[in-house]
């Protein structure tokens, strides 16, 4: 595999760092570029992200967050349309407290697409923010 077409896992393995400077291009230069498709794209971008990851288990899935530094991800429960997620930690709680407009579309669109795949039916993802985690409910689509 050359340089340019590295895996997903094998750039997240061999390129760490806390992620500061995703979330600097997150909510600061990104949000000047996209306007007001900022929310759609983000989530466009997560989905995309998640059809070249390719997980297989739910194990992969909780490893990439872990990864990308986009916190611990805990599945809580499945319902009858779908299921629930947790997203916490530090990470999480440090850009819930320090960001005015915290989003988690890229996670959410990301989360949706490996749902969709490793349960062959198609999902849609929103996400809950309180005060020191993210809900992640993962809903099949109609």
């Amino acid at each position: 595999m050359s340089k340019n077409n590295a895996s997903i896992p094998t750039i997240l393995t061999n390129l760490e760092s806390t992620g500061a400077g995703n979330d600097l291009l997150r909510y600061v230069a990104l949000p000047d570029l996209l306007g007001e498709e900022l929310d759609l794209m983000m989530y466009i971008l997560g989905k995309n992200i998640g059809r070249k990851a390719e997980c297989q288990s739910m194990e992969e899935v909780v490893q990439l967050f872990h990864d990308s530094n986009w916190g611990n991800l805990i599945y809580e429960k499945e319902k009858r349309r779908g299921f629930t997620f947790l997203l916490e930690g530090d990470i999480i709680r440090k850009r819930i407290e320090t960001i005015d407009n915290v989003e988690f579309r890229l996670e959410s669109g990301f989360l949706a697409e490996t749902m969709s795949r490793l349960h062959d039916q198609s999902c849609e993802c929103r996400t809950i923010i309180k005060k020191d985690h993210v809900e992640l409910e993962v809903l099949y689509s109609k």
